[in-house]
């Protein structure tokens, strides 16, 4: 095998207080990936419950494997890590540890934004835990956020996740 883990001390809902599986870990389970992450609110306590998306904190979230679902510690435009497996207290300071998703089909727990609909690109929304449709400025060649996934039924809250890891 080429390096990658077989076994998992964790399931896909735990939530732990100490790193168990080396934050950063990928997991491959049938056509969905996961993500071990850390998961540390600086600014607030913002709990979070399975199916919402994290955002890589400000500046070096994406490097350290370190997530938010707060906003205001994500960076100006959120880069969407992917979405939780558990739900997670968020108390502000606390590090906890836990699996999201990255990749795959996936039902979010809250509505799509930005009247996105089915077949739409989507990314992280700017308030905490938000997903809306990704939106780019052709003329200008600017963009509002990062890709995330597309919307497979937005009506039902279901997505394909593509996100950065």
């Amino acid at each position: 095998m080429n390096g990658r883990k077989r076994i998992f001390l964790t399931p896909l809902t735990a939530v732990e207080t100490t790193d168990k599986e080396g934050v950063g870990t990928l997991r491959w389970e049938g056509n969905k990936v996961y993500k071990w992450v850390k998961f540390q609110n600086t600014t607030a306590t913002v709990a979070g419950v399975s199916g919402d998306v994290v955002a890589y904190g400000a500046a070096t979230g994406a490097e350290n494997s370190l997530v938010v679902n707060d906003r205001d510690d994500a960076d100006a435009k959120p880069i969407g890590a992917g979405a939780l497996q558990a739900a997670v207290t968020g108390t502000a300071g606390t590090a906890y540890y836990c699996w999201i998703q990255i990749k795959g089909p996936a039902t979010l727990s809250t509505a799509l934004g930005g009247s996105a609909g089915d077949g739409d690109t989507l990314m992280a929304g700017s308030t905490d835990k938000a997903v809306t449709k990704f939106l780019n400025d052709d003329a200008t060649e600017t963009n509002d956020g990062h890709p995330i996934g597309v919307a497979n039924d937005a009506s039902a809250k279901k997505v394909v996740l593509d996100c950065p890891f």
